[in-house]
C-alpha cells in the first residue's frame, strides 16, 4: 500500500508541533558588524544612534587627528533606516559599513515580545500553546 504526503503530512503534523514546543527552542538573531569612520566632533550623535538601536560597541579607535573609528555589532532587525538617522545625526559626515558577523540567541524577554507581536500579526492567540493541546 503506498501512502502519499495527503496521508503522512496530517497524522505527523500535530505530534511534530508538540515535539518542536517540548525542545524549548529559541530565535536566533543575526547580527551584522558595523565600522563607523566619524570625524571626532560627531563621534557622540554616531554612538547615540547605534546605542539606540541596541547595537553593542566593541571597540573606539582614532584615526589621525580629527577621525575616529567605532566599531559595533548592530542586530539585523534594527539597522532598517540606519541611514537616515545617521545622516542626521552627523550632519552626512560619517561613512559606515556593515557585514554580517554571526546569529546570537535573543534575550528571553526579547524573544516574547517577538513571539507575542508574531501571533497577533497572524491572527493567533496570545499565549504559546502547551505541547499537551497537540498530543492526542
Amino acid at each position: 500500500v503506498h501512502r502519499g504526503p495527503a496521508q503522512i503530512i496530517p497524522a505527523v503534523r500535530r505530534p511534530i508541533q508538540a515535539c518542536i514546543l517540548m525542545a524549548n527552542p529559541v530565535i536566533l538573531e543575526p547580527l551584522f558588524r558595523l565600522e563607523v569612520r566619524v570625524p571626532t566632533e560627531f563621534m557622540g550623535g554616531a554612538i547615540k544612534v547605534i546605542q539606540g538601536r541596541r547595537g553593542r560597541i566593541i571597540a573606539m579607535e582614532p584615526e589621525g587627528e580629527a577621525v575616529t573609528v567605532i566599531r559595533a555589532l548592530l542586530p539585523v532587525a534594527n539597522s532598517f533606516g540606519l541611514a537616515a538617522e545617521m545622516r542626521s545625526e552627523t550632519e552626512g559626515r560619517a561613512i559606515w559599513a556593515t557585514e554580517f558577523e554571526r546569529f546570537e540567541r535573543l534575550s528571553p524577554e526579547l524573544q516574547a515580545q517577538v513571539i507575542a507581536n508574531t501571533r497577533k500579526r497572524k491572527g493567533l492567540k496570545l499565549e504559546v500553546p502547551k505541547p499537551e493541546e497537540f498530543m492526542d
